[in-house]
């Protein structure tokens, strides 16, 4: 079996984004995709006005299908951006054969009793999250503790951790994450894929298990959103990565890292390059930081990160495991804090962030 992994996929209206330079990387493959808020036809519920609202069109599950796209993620931070009822996405998306995952109620999915994908967000990215979540938050001790039970029932399981983390444009990963990425591996998981910043980040091989930070984009065509343009004036956000791992040949798994560049003149997206490692210049220049264990990178990464402003809004994750939480805890609600502020200051029209 040959999958592929894309990052965040979103659709909102017809032609909005051009794949047919792409379409021949998915022939005779599985795509799992993070589908980046809900399919909405029409009728917007929506709870925030004063931020960007991601949905897909309905004309998205053809786009779906092209990409050979058999299951999607819904763990991510747009989903509950409408109040509309999340089923209508579930039945389309079963209508048509496409199978989901990353929700309370269906956390995770089991392929052929040989692969296990596990879906999560973490509430750093700031979602509309709620007392009753459809999605499924990031429960880091308990999802160790699930990986750990699942690897020890079926050691030869592919275990797969498919999780919407980390800051929006975001150059490394937050130690937290990259600690927690390395205790997965160690509880018998086999592949870390992030998404969510909106850029590649970087990827790394850490005893038999391999983590890919953020696959950046895939399908986030610069266009009008309810009225409102989405642009990014950062350049990394139009390189994006496509990881497919071919599960079939025995004792040892190939890769195909497929490298994409997005045209935000015509939406449209090219191949740039198809490389099999990791050990090349593109993941090097990513990941400055491979080998260096724990500490080193917690000091490392504050050199990166010597912001002195008053209001942190971007504040470092240590770690979800030695501080048994309190650090996620702390910083969660302080940025909390921070997000009600700022959407009183839009409200008000005080801050004025985005393009309108």
């Amino acid at each position: 079996m040959k999958m592929i992994f894309l990052g965040d996929f979103v659709y909102p209206k017809q032609n909005c984004i051009n794949l047919s330079n792409i379409k021949d990387i998915f022939n005779d493959k599985i795509t799992v995709a993070n589908l980046e808020g809900q399919i909405v036809n029409n009728i917007f519920k929506i709870i925030d006005k004063n931020k960007y609202n991601l949905y897909s069109d309905i004309s998205v599950v053809d786009v779906l299908k092209n990409c050979g796209v058999k299951y999607v993620s819904l763990a991510n931070n747009h989903t509950q951006d409408f109040n509309n009822e999340i089923n209508e996405t579930i039945n389309i998306l079963n209508l048509n054969k496409i199978d989901f995952f990353g929700t309370k109620e269906k956390p995770d999915l089991t392929i052929d009793n040989a692969i296990k994908i596990y879906g999560a967000v973490t509430n750093v990215t700031g979602g509309n999250f709620k007392k009753y979540d459809v999605v499924n938050r990031f429960n880091p001790i308990e999802l160790l503790k699930q990986i750990k039970v699942d690897h020890e029932k079926n050691p030869d399981l592919k275990i797969i951790v498919y999780i919407h983390w980390g800051y929006e444009l975001a150059f490394y990963p937050q130690p937290a994450d990259r600690e927690w990425a390395h205790k997965a591996i160690d509880c018998g998981a086999d592949y870390i894929i992030g998404h969510h910043p909106h850029v590649v980040q970087g990827a790394e091989k850490y005893k038999n298990g391999y983590i890919f930070y953020s696959l950046g984009n895939f399908s986030l065509p610069q266009v009008e959103f309810l009225g409102r343009k989405l642009q990014y004036f950062d350049e990394r956000v139009l390189t994006q990565l496509c990881v497919e791992i071919d599960f079939t040949v025995k004792d040892k798994d190939q890769y195909l890292f497929h490298i994409l560049q997005y045209d935000k003149k015509d939406s449209s997206i090219i191949l740039v390059n198809s490389v099999n490692t990791i050990e090349n210049d593109f993941f090097k220049e990513l990941t400055p930081y491979t080998g260096l264990n724990t500490f080193e990178y917690l000091k490392w990464f504050n050199k990166q990160n010597n912001s002195k402003r008053l209001l942190n809004t971007s504040p470092t994750f240590i770690s979800y495991i030695t501080l048994k939480g309190i650090d996620k805890w702390t910083k969660e609600n302080y940025l909390f804090l921070i997000w009600t502020i700022r959407k009183f200051l839009i409200k008000i029209k005080i801050h004025k962030p985005y393009n309108w």
